[in-house]
Formats: structure tokens, C-alpha cells, sequence
């Protein structure tokens, strides 16, 4: 008799067990998403214990609530998506689980990027509104940058405003265009930009590969980045031409690479004196305005 009385109270226990040990093992997955698209709607499906509800949300907005199927667990939903990065969460409500993903929405591209390797880099910023084309459905990615011009890229790559009653001090003043004045105020009283020892600002001047990586590194410390290699020595990675960085750059060309700002897009020579590109320029700001 006690032993029957034994076993009855093991598999009682056991029972009582077993709903905690499911309940451990409750979990949601999102299924495969491209990480870039042209449609402004997706469908997103994942895995869920069946019955319970999955809230889908997009940026943090609720696109809706969906009941998982008895069949093989599986839920669905179709999402609308922003221009730009979109992170879409699915959240087991009653639970702290949640699966996510990120998925970009092109809604702007140019007939002059087919094949060439900074096409993600400008489609994605002139999605996000950091950049324009220069007419006729040209984005000019091989043209050369004024230093208005990245002024402006810098500013927008901070997800900054131009300065609405812009002041400036530089002895060209009346050069800087218009359009360029709230940027190039908002730069300079970030300290992203500073003007020539003469005064001037020289906003039709090329801006240079130099000053691009000086400027996207001070941008990046305004983020709250880390400076790993900070310091007068060489650069984070190996340019052939490192011996003609010049002094006043070599800081900042060493955070810049070492936080992939500068990538393999810049090759092998990092060739400080030369214009820069708006490709180039466009791979750069993507990345600072991606970083964290």
C-alpha cells in the first residue's frame, strides 16, 4: 500500500512539473527577411505556440495582433514598412519573448548606379532624405564634393537640422550659397568643420579624403563613440601611402578606420590630398549614420 501511495505522489509531482517545463520552453521566431527592399508592404511569419496571440509591431508602432495556427505553430502578418530602416518586432504577449528583424525600404534610386559599388551606399542615404541627385536621375557618384556640399552630408548624417538663422564669420561669406548657410552654421557650431587659416571657408573648394575622414571622425564622437586608436600613429589598417597622411589627420584617419567608417570601399591607398568622390562621400555617411 505505501508503495502504491509512493508512486501516486511521484506522478503527481510529475504532472504538476511538466506544465512548468512547457511553459519553459515557450518561444517565437521570425522567419527569413531580405535586408533590403522596393516594396513598401511584407508579409513577416514566424513560429509560436499554438493558440497564443503575437503582437507585430514596426518601429515600435502595432501593426496588429495574430493568433498562432494549430498548424505546425506558424503565424503571419503583412507589414507596411517606412522609407529608411525598419525594425519589426514580434512580442508572445503573457511572455518576455520577442523576435526581431531589420529590413531597409528603397523608395530612391538613379539611373547612374547600375554596377557601381556605392549604390546601396547612395540609394540608402537619398531614401533617409541625406542626399539628392544632381538632375536627370543622376546621382554623379564618380563627380567630385564641394565642402558646402559635405557640410550638408555631415549635418544631415547626425540627423541634425541646418540652423534656421545661421551666423557666420568667415571672410567669404557671401560665397557660401544659400542653401549651404544653415549646414555649414550648424557644422561649424558642432564643431564638425572649421574654416582655412585665413579666414575663409571655401565652400566651392573639392572637399579632400583627408578632411572627409576628419570630419565623419568628429561626427562620430559627437555619437558618443569610443575613439579606438586615437592617437599620432599610423592608421587602423595598412594604407600604402600611410607615410603621406598628413599630421593634423593621422588621429582621426585611425578612428575612422578603426571604426570601419573608412572600409575597403577607400582602397589601398588612402591618397589624403585627392577630391573626394560622391560615391565615396555617400559610403562614409551611411555608415556614420548607421553607427550607434
Amino acid at each position: 500500500m505505501r508503495r502504491f501511495v509512493s508512486l501516486t505522489l511521484s506522478l503527481l509531482v510529475l504532472l504538476t512539473l511538466v506544465p512548468a517545463a512547457a511553459a519553459a520552453t515557450e518561444s517565437i521566431t521570425m522567419g527569413f527577411l531580405v535586408p533590403k527592399t522596393t516594396s513598401p508592404v511584407v508579409t513577416v511569419r514566424g513560429s509560436a505556440p499554438a493558440g497564443k496571440v503575437v503582437a507585430v509591431t514596426v518601429n515600435g508602432e502595432l501593426q496588429g495582433r495574430v493568433i498562432a495556427g494549430p498548424s505546425m505553430d506558424v503565424w503571419r502578418w503583412e507589414v507596411a514598412l517606412e522609407p529608411g530602416d525598419n525594425v519589426i518586432a514580434a512580442a508572445l504577449e503573457g511572455t518576455e519573448l520577442q523576435a526581431e528583424k531589420r529590413i531597409h525600404l528603397t523608395v530612391k534610386t538613379f539611373g547612374d548606379l547600375k554596377g557601381h559599388w556605392a549604390k546601396d551606399d547612395a540609394e540608402y542615404l537619398a531614401t533617409v532624405g541625406v542626399v539628392n541627385g544632381v538632375g536627370d536621375d543622376a546621382f554623379g557618384p564618380d563627380l567630385t564634393l564641394t565642402r558646402a556640399q559635405f557640410a550638408k552630408m555631415a549635418v544631415l548624417g547626425l540627423k541634425l537640422q541646418a540652423a534656421a538663422d545661421p551666423v557666420l564669420g568667415f571672410t567669404d561669406n557671401e560665397s557660401i550659397p544659400e542653401w549651404a548657410r544653415g549646414f555649414v552654421a550648424t557644422a561649424v557650431a558642432e564643431g564638425l568643420i572649421t574654416g582655412h587659416s585665413d579666414g575663409s571657408f571655401g565652400p566651392d573648394q573639392p572637399v579632400t579624403r583627408a578632411q572627409v575622414a576628419v570630419i565623419a571622425a568628429r561626427a562620430l564622437r559627437k555619437k558618443g563613440a569610443d575613439a579606438p586608436g586615437r592617437s599620432e600613429a599610423a592608421p587602423g589598417r595598412t594604407f600604402k601611402d600611410a607615410d603621406r597622411i598628413p599630421a593634423w589627420a593621422r588621429a582621426d584617419v585611425a578612428f575612422t578606420a578603426s571604426a570601419g567608417l573608412v572600409g575597403d570601399f577607400w582602397g589601398d591607398t588612402f591618397d589624403p590630398d585627392a577630391p573626394a568622390t560622391r560615391g565615396l562621400a555617400a559610403a562614409v555617411v551611411r555608415r556614420l549614420y548607421r553607427a550607434k
